[in-house]
């Protein structure tokens, strides 16, 4: 069945080539100096960190966009033919969208429709929504799609690492890179590991590591700013971890996506981080 997929753009799919079947509900900043911006639209994550990196006055805040916004795309979705709608929401905790999908959604009966709570963000989240598409064009129903988005929800992690060091062209770079603070996700929220800030790159990649022995993963880096030091250096750890998988098709092209902004307003402007997804067909 024809299926139109809305995704938050705290996935950064915008970012990623895909179907057209996939459409973007975006985020809303609004900096205190009275700026409104719409995500990817008129404010790229690289410009969005870069403002906050040199303006160390400002503040942002962000909020969904209203329910015309979202009411227009599902009644042109209906126009052009879509059968059923399918919501990918992002983290609770960096999104408010799901009052206002509801809302639409409600006033939208003449067609199927489901919202599906990710509790994620960024590269699983949009990899979830190309899978999707996916599926459906591969003839599995709503229900069917939503068993196979749990599994792909509950088999994926990201760990983040915040540098101490801000200057990665320091002459003390090779000596001080690995120190930091390290994040994990835990119910879709950003939250420290304890772990101590000398060498915690090294704890990163251990806990990465031992979660991904033995399992075919989609490897993905994430980043602030992609020019970093630092995406080469996780890119490059990745193969390192199982130099045998460097043939797999997975490790010849690893994702690098931005961290969403969302999340970089509570952490800050300089972080990068590694994750996996784990698609292998004993899990399907």
């Amino acid at each position: 069945m024809k299926t139109k997929i809305f995704v938050c753009s705290n996935s950064g799919i915008d970012y990623i080539k895909h179907s057209t079947n996939i459409d973007t509900i975006p985020i809303i900043y609004t900096f205190n100096n009275g700026e409104e911006y719409i995500d990817y639209i008129n404010l790229t994550a690289d410009a969005f960190y870069n403002r906050k990196k040199y303006d160390n006055l400002i503040s942002v805040d962000y909020t969904s966009v209203e329910y015309s916004f979202v009411n227009e795309k599902v009644k042109k979705a209906i126009t052009e033919g879509y059968k059923q709608i399918l919501f990918l929401l992002s983290s609770k905790h960096y999104s408010n969208l799901f009052v206002t999908a509801s809302i639409v959604l409600s006033e939208n009966k003449n067609i199927k429709s489901s919202i599906y709570d990710s509790n994620l963000f960024s590269y699983p989240l949009a990899y979830m929504a190309m899978k999707a598409n996916e599926m459906f064009e591969n003839g599995l129903s709503m229900d069917e799609v939503l068993a196979k988005l749990d599994i792909f929800k509950k088999n994926q992690n990201i760990f983040i690492f915040e540098p101490k060091l801000k200057d990665e062209y320091s002459n003390v770079f090779e000596k001080n890179f690995r120190s930091g603070k390290c994040y994990s996700i835990l119910n879709g929220r950003v939250v420290k590991m304890n772990v101590p800030v000398k060498d915690s790159l090294v704890k990163v990649f251990a806990d990465y590591s031992r979660q991904i022995d033995g399992l075919d993963i989609i490897p993905f880096v994430l980043t602030t700013d992609l020019n970093s030091r630092y995406v080469s250096i996780l890119t490059n750890g990745i193969l390192d971890i199982d130099p045998t998988k460097s043939s797999n098709p997975n490790y010849k092209k690893i994702p690098v996506c931005f961290i969403p902004p969302t999340v970089g307003m509570e952490l800050g402007n300089n972080l990068v981080g590694i994750g996996y997804i784990i698609d292998d067909d004993s899990l399907i």
